[in-house]
């Protein structure tokens, strides 16, 4: 028994087929393995905590699949365990290049502040409280011109997060760098010195 399609329903079938290979072929490029790590760091005073991907909790080390723009968005709780309330926070986000090209990788920042300009409603993290940090649509849009100028592809895969810079409300003169207490150099305002431990 032979089976004879008419001309419609062989374009049919040809039009289903295509559709289905645009789709997957679509779903291929863009869901892909991410990975975002914590980069610890000595003496802390604050903790991430919480990792969400369009608003999904991942888990730090762990790849996950998502599509191209799985940075917009991106959410993270921090939680001061530090003794003393907290007016500025500085989270540094870096984007390692992928293979050994021997360039750098490039910096992006979340910044809180409890004096932002403008507004007196901010205010101090205090001892054991935790807030979000999200990369809002301005917050990605900057970071994707960042990361083009900085010859990165369109289609970033890793992700490292730490705390960077934090400064304690009615502190000016100290604050926390990368694992290391600094004291403002009296002959020099602008610049910065390790305290003894």
């Amino acid at each position: 028994m032979s089976v004879h399609l008419n001309h419609f329903s062989c374009r049919l079938i040809m039009m289903s087929l295509t559709v289905a290979l645009l789709t997957s072929s679509i779903i291929a490029r863009q869901s892909k393995d991410r990975v975002i790590r914590i980069i610890p760091l000595p003496n802390e005073p604050l903790k991430i905590t919480v990792i969400k991907v369009r608003g999904v909790q991942i888990e730090p080390g762990k790849e996950f699949q998502e599509e191209d723009d799985w940075l917009r968005g991106l959410t993270f709780s921090i939680t001061s365990v530090s003794d003393k309330p907290i007016c500025f926070i500085d989270v540094a986000l870096y984007f390692p290049r992928a293979g050994n090209n021997g360039a750098s990788s490039v910096r992006d920042a979340l910044m809180f502040s409890c004096k932002p300009v403008n507004s007196d409603t901010s205010k101090p993290l205090k001892p054991g409280k935790s807030m979000d940090m999200v990369v809002t649509d301005n917050d990605y849009v900057a970071q994707e011109a960042l990361l083009m100028r900085n010859g990165y592809p369109k289609t970033i895969n890793s992700l490292e997060i730490g705390v960077y810079e934090v400064v304690f409300e009615g502190e000016e003169d100290t604050k926390w760098v990368k694992g290391q207490m600094m004291r403002r150099d009296p002959d020099h305002p602008g610049d910065w010195l390790p305290m003894k431990p």
